[in-house]
């Protein structure tokens, strides 16, 4: 993340959750390319703001792909996100939107410990969205929201299941989030 994009986020965390505190959650802001931050972070969820085709090949998009998917298959993440974004929206998942999409068996097989990609657009196809004041919000919203709804899920299951039997899936705890809207969506860091 830029460091001026850095700046802004702290400050607006200051100013509208004075009295967060790492032990209610942790932020750690990291100024890297993807394919750059150090071996030993790991996540469970990198965001993606792709637009509501889901296509993983633009700006961050594409270094998703690049780090994710096979040198040999490029799109190997893209197809499997355009599956889910075909069976949940009919293919176009609506600005706005959260979808969560697990990675193919063989792409959790990465260093990072990813297992998801959470596709969160912000637009329709690459255009300006500073017309759309909530664009942002509604996706972090729908983000957390499908995170939480997940992890509850599981813990439900985990709960209900019987002794012996394995879980369906691990919590998701961790995630990787770029600025949205910030790039051709023109939204200004400060908002």
């Amino acid at each position: 993340m830029d460091e001026d994009y850095i700046t802004s986020f702290e400050k607006a965390l200051r100013t509208q959750w004075p009295d967060h505190t790492p032990e209610k959650l942790k932020i750690t802001a990291i100024n890297e390319r993807l394919n750059s931050i150090p071996p030993t972070t790991t996540f469970d969820l990198i965001v993606s703001p792709a637009n509501f085709y889901g296509r993983l090949d633009g700006a961050f998009d594409d270094a998703i792909s690049r780090t994710f998917s096979p040198r040999e298959d490029y799109h190997a993440l893209t197809r499997a996100t355009q599956l889910v974004l075909y069976e949940k929206w009919r293919g176009f998942a609506p600005p706005g939107s959260c979808t969560l999409v697990e990675f193919p068996v063989p792409l959790k097989e990465n260093p990072r410990g990813c297992e998801w990609i959470a596709v969160c657009p912000t637009m329709r196809e690459p255009d300006d969205v500073t017309w759309d004041r909530e664009i942002v919000y509604e996706c972090v919203w729908s983000l957390l929201d499908q995170v939480e709804g997940y992890n509850r899920d599981l813990w439900k299951e985990s709960t209900s299941r019987k002794s012996g039997s394995k879980p369906r899936g691990k919590r998701i705890s961790s995630m990787v989030l770029t600025p949205l809207a910030v790039g051709v969506g023109k939204v200004s860091k400060e908002r």
